[in-house]
């Protein structure tokens, strides 16, 4: 593993339990960047958007993507440049239907064992196990015995947790 990769470190703050602005702010910084948290809550933010952790699904979709469509331009403004790998706007919320598994694995698995390659994280939305299911987290290996995802979330940053499932939205670093 990459050094970068291990130095993926989330900070806990109690006012800002949101799992994409922590997974995104612990890659930022691990890039090198000096983020502050209400900087980024505010560069994330669309109106009348609600959180983005999907613990407690938003009955329409369209908020959330609206949202995550602002993950792009928020880490170009602190010099990372973000590839969306599953569209938002292709996301298939609130339930993935099961071919969508072979469908990731076939189609997103080989952009995001290229990206590990290169020593990057990946920031990924669900598919890890509960209680962080709908949670963002950030892809940091594979399994070498499942082919899965490996990574962490804000609720599990000392613990590496093996995806139950694919990710409905993807973003690897852009060089």
């Amino acid at each position: 593993m990459s050094q970068r990769l291990q130095s993926i470190r989330f900070r806990t703050s109690a006012a800002h339990g949101d799992t994409l602005l922590l997974s995104l702010d612990a890659i930022l910084r691990a890039f090198g960047a000096d983020v502050e948290l209400d900087s980024l809550a505010e560069a994330l933010h669309t109106p009348g958007a609600n959180s983005d952790d999907a613990r407690t699904p938003a009955p329409d979709a369209v908020p959330r993507r609206a949202r995550a469509d602002r993950i792009v331009e928020a880490a170009r403004k602190w010099g990372l440049e973000l590839r969306d790998l599953h569209p938002p706007e292709a996301a298939p919320i609130p339930v993935a239907p099961p071919e969508f598994e072979q469908h990731f694995r076939d189609s997103y698995m080989p952009f995001i064992r290229s990206a590990l390659d290169r020593g990057d994280p990946v920031l990924a939305w669900m598919g890890w196990p509960p209680p962080d299911d709908k949670a963002w987290g950030i892809v940091t290996g594979i399994d070498k015995y499942t082919g899965r995802c490996v990574g962490r979330t804000p609720t599990s940053p000392d613990s590496d947790l093996v995806m139950i499932g694919p990710a409905v939205q993807v973003y690897s670093i852009e060089r």
